[in-house]
């Protein structure tokens, strides 16, 4: 009996373990992200990656939610950019049109997707849907209420920080967004 207490608090302690090294390194990569360093993004975004790969259970159901996760994120954020919602100092606007040129083309390109910072970011929030917050999704009443708020929130910490602008008109849109993202993140780990 006491050999199966102490296999279930390792595995349990493992666990709170994993939640915890991937909310941290998440956090990590949010505030680097905020505040404009982004390539050091990312570091902690390939070790949430490697712990990430080396904590998985079922590797091919993980990597299928995260990466439908990541691309319908960067599909929203980039739709949301399209529309004219955010806007971010420094990214090209969208379908700028200069001369026609390798370098232009490329920055036209770029302009009409979300930046850089933003799709690395996307790759790194995938991960806690079946990690630190997981639990979460598992809630769903509690999921949607706080990603309706949390998803927006960090957008407008973003935007206090300098990292994007917005109006506030938009954050009814941006409260569907991550409610529809909420959605997905469920279906996914209901599957």
């Amino acid at each position: 009996m006491k050999q199966v207490i102490a296999h279930n608090r390792t595995r349990i302690s493992a666990r709170a373990r994993d939640v915890f090294i991937n909310a941290m390194l998440f956090q990590a990569c949010w505030l680097l992200a905020i505040f404009h360093f982004w390539p050091l993004m990312l570091i902690p975004l390939f070790t949430i990656l490697g712990h990430y790969y080396q904590s998985s259970t079922n590797c091919t159901r993980d990597f299928s939610i995260m990466s439908t996760v990541f691309l319908v994120g960067v599909m929203l954020d980039t739709l949301l950019l399209q529309l004219g919602v955010y806007q971010f100092p420094g990214h090209p606007p969208p379908d700028s049109v200069g001369a026609l040129s390798l370098s232009t083309f490329l920055e036209t390109v770029k302009g009409n997707f979300a930046p850089d910072w933003l799709i690395v970011l996307w790759a790194a929030f995938a991960t806690t849907v079946t990690r630190s917050l997981g639990w979460l999704f598992e809630q769903k009443q509690l999921s949607y209420i706080v990603m309706a708020l949390g998803g927006p929130l960090a957008y407008v910490a973003g935007r206090a920080c300098g990292a994007l602008e917005f109006s506030n008109d938009d954050l009814g849109l941006m409260i569907a967004m991550w409610l529809a993202m909420t959605w997905l993140c469920r279906r996914l780990i209901e599957d």
